[in-house]
């Protein structure tokens, strides 16, 4: 017989390769979450964070991040996988924060401290008594009133924490004023005597002869034989009003 030659095709295609990889979703706790991509053993994994740069090392998250991870599998004998793992890591909420206004403040001069605050270890804080400007320091007050203090809290990885507090200080007492009333006692004598008010510098000195009904900032004074009495009131910013009277007596000399 004659030899008979001839040729076949052979051909295998590449296989498709199994590869899942689970995206990442969690609020910040302050420990890594590193990329996983499931493929079989020999493959060999790539990673990358622009789709064009790749290295061999799955990368890890520990911060608040919102981003996209590239991946491309690859092995002998499979077709290449190629996918993209979705990464958000979210703000958590911050606690252990105290913020109490300091009761019971009375004016004294000087500035007062308005409260007591505990923020967590990293944490910032920020005070403002209009909403525009911000400082880092507790705000002091001297003047008496009450002040309205906002606040904000902040730390990497966590939510902002915002809020506000009233702090008042008293009026000092009235007997801060150190107010001293002299009225008149005497006889007769032609002279004109004048009731006496004395307290603290710029204190507002006023007196009624009227029992209140009117008021002059000028002391009353008296020449001729009268028995009455004159109410006085002491004003001065921060401070109660201090109210009084005192008698006016001059009786009748002797004619001689």
């Amino acid at each position: 017989y004659e030899t008979a030659t001839g040729s076949v095709s052979v051909k295998i295609a590449k296989a498709d390769m199994t590869v899942t990889a689970d995206d990442i979703e969690k609020v910040y706790d302050g420990t890594a979450a590193g990329v996983v991509v499931n493929a079989p053993e020999g493959a060999a994994i790539e990673y990358s964070l622009n789709n064009a740069d790749w290295v061999a090392t799955a990368p890890s998250f520990t911060d608040v991040v919102d981003t996209t991870v590239y991946y491309r599998v690859t092995k002998a004998n499979y077709n290449d996988v190629t996918g993209e793992v979705a990464v958000k890591i979210s703000k958590a909420d911050l606690t252990g924060i105290s913020v109490e206004p300091v009761t019971g403040a009375v004016y004294n001069t000087a500035a007062q401290v308005s409260a007591t605050v505990v923020i967590p270890t990293g944490a910032a804080i920020q005070y403002s008594t209009d909403g525009q400007t911000w400082v880092d320091e507790i705000p002091e007050f001297t003047d008496a009133g009450t002040y309205t203090v906002q606040y904000k809290v902040t730390k990497a990885n966590y939510n902002d924490v915002t809020g506000s507090y009233q702090f008042s200080i008293a009026n000092a007492p009235a007997s801060d004023l150190n107010v001293v009333a002299t009225g008149i006692d005497k006889v007769y004598d032609t002279a004109a005597s004048a009731v006496s008010v004395t307290a603290l510098d710029g204190a507002t000195i006023e007196y009624s002869v009227n029992g209140g009904q009117s008021w002059s900032t000028t002391a009353p004074s008296y020449t001729d034989v009268v028995e009455t009495t004159v109410a006085y009131r002491v004003s001065k910013t921060n401070y109660e009003t201090a109210t009084g009277s005192v008698s006016v007596k001059i009786a009748k000399a002797d004619m001689t």
